[in-house]
């Protein structure tokens, strides 16, 4: 398996929306997730900036607040 086949995650939940439990129903074969849940925005940002991770998923409302 080589990086193309592999997906490292930080995954935000809100008591109202698991984002976390969507993604471990993910299977997929042939691409491998990796998920780190994180509690924060501001770090979740700042792995996406370091390479630390690939993706970021949250629940929208903590884009449009709605």
């Amino acid at each position: 398996m080589d990086e193309l086949d592999e997906l490292k995650l930080a995954i935000i939940d809100t008591p109202d929306c698991s984002v976390s439990s969507q993604f471990n129903e993910f299977d997929e074969e042939g691409l491998s997730l990796t998920s780190v849940s994180v509690s924060d925005f501001t770090r979740a940002i700042s792995m996406l900036s370091e390479g630390d991770v690939d993706m970021l998923a949250i629940p929208a409302e903590l884009l449009h607040g709605k």
